[in-house]
């Protein structure tokens, strides 16, 4: 287990108080624990985090997204201490799998737009809607996603097909996504799986 967390790039931490989550690098590796920085937190978010506190983690291994929760076990300002956890989670092949969206899209330029979600990851989402919108343009849109996250970001439309029973299916992908609103997306996307895998 120790190996296959060395090997993890691109690590995220998700507290108990989401919007406190981010990105860390790991400093050392002990027998029992590991050692992370968190140095992009400022003062207020570090008091999310407390010893004895469950934090979720997940990263980029060798064959996709690792996800695994486990406990704080020492702290110093921005430098904890992370038990290693009983077991990991390898349940997706690539970085930004796919999943079916539940959530709510809205698109600022077009309020009385009819948006069907039909797909979402941390890279963009698939839609069905009602009406033509111009592609290769950027449009603001705000997220809902089922835990009462809202995510408000840019897009760009990448293609625009329209479909026998007069909808169009846009694809899009998203531009200047904040670091932890793209940890809420894959937070999202582990949640669906994890759902759709113990169904």
């Amino acid at each position: 287990m120790i190996d296959t967390i060395k090997k993890i790039k691109g690590f995220k931490i998700v507290p108990d108080k989401f919007r406190s989550s981010t990105i860390f690098d790991v400093k050392e590796f002990n027998d029992n624990d590991f050692k992370i920085e968190l140095f992009q937190t400022d003062e207020m978010k570090i008091e999310d985090y407390q010893v004895g506190q469950e934090v979720e983690i997940f990263g980029l291994g060798e064959e996709g997204l690792i996800y695994f929760v486990s406990t704080i076990s020492e702290k110093n300002d921005k430098v904890l201490k992370i038990k290693y956890p009983e077991n990991l989670k390898n349940i997706q092949r690539r970085e930004y799998s796919r999943v079916s969206f539940d959530g709510k899209i809205s698109i600022q330029d077009f309020q009385d737009l009819n948006i069907e979600p039909v797909d979402i990851s941390a890279g963009g989402f698939r839609i069905y809607v009602d009406q033509k919108i111009s592609p290769n343009k950027t449009y603001k849109v705000t997220l809902e996603l089922k835990n009462n996250i809202k995510i408000n970001c840019d897009i760009e439309i990448l293609r625009i097909f329209e479909t026998q029973d007069g909808k169009y299916d846009i694809r899009a992908r998203f531009i200047n996504l904040q670091s932890v609103d793209r940890i809420a997306l894959i937070q999202y996307s582990f949640q669906v799986l994890l759902e759709n895998e113990n169904k």
